[in-house]
């Protein structure tokens, strides 16, 4: 399916490409450090936020080729989850001081953000989430121990769910990685890569302006942690850009190989999430309702992407092995195709990322009641 829009867009299309032509393409060795330096210079750190907050104002299909023309040149269109969750969220929760204080860094990309929500003991129900706040007349103390913190490395904040003993409520958190009584500890995965920690708050003291927004409910707060918008819209590309890589390994195979047959019903099922976006996006141009819920999307991109990588690491054979890069460190460079270490990585992190977003069960059940309520009204 071929995106088919008017002037202006072809335009911005073609400004957005040769953007990316002399910034990214045009570099030696594209270097993430001289893209965000380039991404600030023109304004563009933080497309998706509104023109008051430091974003750009570009709408739904703006945004839609910006992250398709990113995913195609294999570059990431933001720093963190800063940019993509915390930034919103705070624009939409935080009070004018918190604002000014957070969404400065975030924009310049001079602080970090991880997100610390899921607990061992939980198992992702946040009623059950064990950590807590007690006030203390002036001050918050945070006690708790929260699992699976990824982006942790660079964080200089945390945003901590936990519940508040004194009231029946929850609240999110911003916290200093700096602060007395927090203790980071790398867990172990697969890839050897650390991406996961265990954070540990030991009677960490945190003023009042530290409490960014609470609820009564604690799924309304976690929920704020799913991805937003606007990259759910633009999964199609990332899968596309997959999807390119895949066939670059199968063309050494042999043609008849069922893979073949395989690789082709993905395409198809691509086809059918690509169209699925683009009626979504034409849907909020015109300020309409929707035709799906946005969890679909969320779903169908997730089976989509998984398949793909499973049948990456197939084509791979016995180069797809499961600690990609331990095999940078030969002193002969990687071992068999060069995308396979980039490719299997991906692959380990998305299905451990899948077991923090909720259970594709999960997603189905929240499709489901956004149909029900629709069909009612």
């Amino acid at each position: 399916m071929q995106l088919e829009y008017g002037q202006q867009w072809q335009d911005f299309d073609e400004q957005i490409r040769a953007f990316i032509d002399r910034h990214w393409r045009g570099s030696p060795t594209p270097n993430l450090r001289r893209w965000h330096e380039a991404l600030l210079a023109a304004g563009w750190s933080v497309p998706h936020w509104p023109v008051e907050a430091g974003g750009t104002g570009w709408d739904a299909t703006q945004l839609f080729l910006w992250r398709r023309a990113c995913a195609k040149a294999d570059i990431p269109t933001s720093q963190d989850v800063g940019a993509d969750i915390i930034g919103p969220m705070l624009w939409r929760y935080a009070s004018a001081e918190q604002q000014s204080r957070w969404l400065p860094g975030i924009r310049t990309m001079s602080e970090s953000w991880a997100i610390a929500v899921a607990e061992a003991e939980s198992d992702r129900d946040p009623e059950r989430m064990t950590t807590h706040a007690q006030w203390k007349g002036d001050h918050w103390v945070l006690r708790g121990i929260k699992t699976g913190v990824s982006h942790w490395r660079r964080a200089n904040w945390l945003c901590c769910f936990a519940r508040l003993n004194d009231e029946p409520a929850f609240g999110l958190f911003a916290v200093s990685v700096a602060s007395a009584g927090v203790s980071i500890e790398p867990l172990a995965t697969l890839d050897h890569s650390q991406e996961m920690a265990r954070v540990t708050f030991s009677d960490v003291s945190l003023s009042s302006a530290a409490l960014i927004t609470r609820s009564s409910q604690a799924t309304s707060l976690v929920k704020i942690f799913s991805s937003v918008e606007h990259s759910i819209l633009s999964q199609s590309a990332i899968a596309q850009a997959q999807l390119d890589i895949l066939d670059v390994q199968l063309a050494r195979l042999d043609p008849t190989d069922a893979i073949h047959l395989q690789r082709q019903s993905i395409a198809v099922e691509l086809e059918g999430l690509c169209a699925l976006e683009l009626r979504y996006i034409d849907a909020l141009q015109r300020e309409t309702t929707p035709p799906v819920p946005l969890d679909l999307l969320r779903l169908r991109s997730r089976e989509i992407l998984l398949k793909l990588g499973a049948l990456q690491m197939e084509s791979f054979g016995y180069y797809a092995l499961p600690y990609p890069d331990e095999m940078l460190l030969h002193n002969e460079g990687p071992v068999g195709p060069p995308d396979a270490a980039k490719t299997v990585r991906q692959h380990l992190t998305r299905q451990v990322i899948e077991q923090y977003e909720g259970s594709a069960e999960e997603l189905r059940d929240a499709v489901w009641r956004e149909v029900s309520k629709r069909y009612k009204s």
